[in-house]
């Protein structure tokens, strides 16, 4: 009985032992399954994280290539737009160039005046100092002279397009001057320099077309209105007044006239207005100062001359200048200093006040005269009326009525009586100016 138990409790221990044992191999199976699983999934899982992240980085760069695509269209864009902008700019630009040149054209043809000093350059050939024989006061340079047909446009001498003096410039062209033999002051000038300022015009310089426009003709005009004998050409020679520098008083370019052929003294005057030649040694110096009749057209023949013009000056600057000609010095941002060198031009406008003061840097010849504007004749009136009131603003005579000179009543009056001068002819619609004003006319006397 015992020995039967015992064998039961063993067979049991057996049989749950197997039991246990197929129980843990279960578990161990379905450990290992579920691990497995595990590895699978995670592996799928990584599967799938590297095509999404293989996509992610597609989509980056079909973004990216999209961005840069669109960069480039917007750059283009932008090349267009500013190569569009940059081009209607230009064609303002050179529309607005073109309507300033009609509309200085038209002002031109209808004779409106210029109010600037007019600079142009061109090529003269030849020495006139062969050998560097300079003239003496009693013989007149008697040179020839070749120069370029006139093909150069003018230019507008204005703040903008030349630059202002500075003191330092300044002090160099006093420096040049004082090598020319002596000292320099404000209110002296070097010596033994010399300027010869009313040589006859006996060179014959070409004429720039600016000038030779039918309004410029006036004091043309006065000349001949003015009375002379029957039979007298009224040619009256400028005698060479030789004027030193910083001893005694200038007389201009109206130095003393004699000529007893001339009866009437205005004629004369008008007469060596218009054509004087002006030679001056390295070192003459004119302090600041207006020309008597404003308009003055002058070409350089040989040498150099610093031509400083004072731009814009105040009514302070005026009264400064007024009291103190040869002493006064502009601030230097109102001096436009102008290098006039063999072939150069320099028209100063009439009716207009332009203070200048030449400095002659190399032994200069220089050939010009005195322009009058039909369309400036109240202008030069009133300056001769301000000249002659302020004679110490010129380096000329003013008319006084003296003896060899033309009283300024008989000038206005000569002024006054001249008959206006028929405008140069433009076009508007088809039709000449003259024909519009005159159907003007006529519509309004109906």
């Amino acid at each position: 009985m015992e020995q039967q138990r015992w064998q039961d409790a063993e067979s049991k221990a057996r049989e749950q032992k197997a039991a246990e044992e197929a129980k843990k191999e279960a578990d161990d199976a379905r450990h290992l399954q579920e691990e497995q699983q595990r590895y699978e999934k995670a592996k799928r899982n990584a599967q799938v994280a590297e095509m999404a992240k293989r996509a992610q980085a597609a989509e980056r760069a079909e973004k990216a290539k999209a961005r840069a695509a669109e960069k480039v269209k917007k750059d283009k864009a932008r090349a267009a737009k500013k190569a569009r902008k940059e081009a209607a700019r230009k064609r303002k630009q050179e529309e607005r160039e073109a309507l300033e040149r009609e509309a200085r054209e038209r002002e031109a043809q209808a004779g409106q005046a210029e109010g600037k000093p007019v600079l142009s350059r061109s090529q003269i050939a030849g020495d006139m100092f062969p050998g560097r024989t300079l003239p003496s006061y009693d013989d007149h340079p008697k040179v020839e002279i070749l120069w370029e047909t006139y093909r150069v446009p003018l230019m507008q001498i204005r703040p903008e397009t030349t630059k202002p003096v500075t003191f330092e410039q300044l002090d160099v062209l006093r420096a040049k001057l004082a090598e020319a033999g002596g000292s320099y002051s404000k209110s002296a000038s070097i010596h033994d320099a010399f300027n010869m300022l009313d040589l006859r015009p006996v060179i014959g310089v070409h004429t720039p077309l600016a000038a030779q426009h039918e309004r410029y003709r006036d004091f043309v005009r006065l000349y001949d209105r003015a009375a002379f004998s029957p039979g007298k050409s009224g040619a009256a020679p400028m005698q060479a007044t030789a004027v030193k520098q910083g001893r005694g008083s200038s007389h201009g370019k109206h130095g003393k006239i004699e000529d007893d052929e001339a009866m009437n003294p205005t004629a004369t005057w008008f007469k060596t207005c218009m054509g004087f030649t002006i030679f001056g040694t390295r070192g003459t110096f004119s302090p600041a100062h207006v020309d008597l009749l404003n308009g003055t057209l002058i070409r350089c023949l040989e040498g150099v001359k610093a031509w400083m013009i004072v731009v814009d000056p105040t009514e302070q600057d005026l009264e400064e200048w007024r009291a103190a000609p040869a002493s006064w010095t502009p601030e230097p941002d109102k001096i436009r200093d102008l290098i006039l060198e063999k072939g150069d031009t320099l028209i100063m406008p009439p009716g207009v006040l332009i203070i200048h003061a030449p400095i002659t840097i190399a032994d200069c010849l220089m050939e010009g005269g005195m322009i009058g504007d039909s369309l400036r004749r109240d202008c030069t009136i009133l300056n001769l009326v301000y000249i002659q009131r302020h004679s110490e603003t010129t380096n000329e005579r003013p008319p006084d009525g003296g003896h060899d000179q033309v009283d300024l009543a008989e000038l206005r009056r000569l002024i006054e009586d001249m008959p206006g001068i028929k405008q140069p002819h433009y076009t508007v619609e088809g039709k000449k100016v003259d024909e519009v004003q005159r159907g003007k006319r006529q519509k309004e006397a109906r």
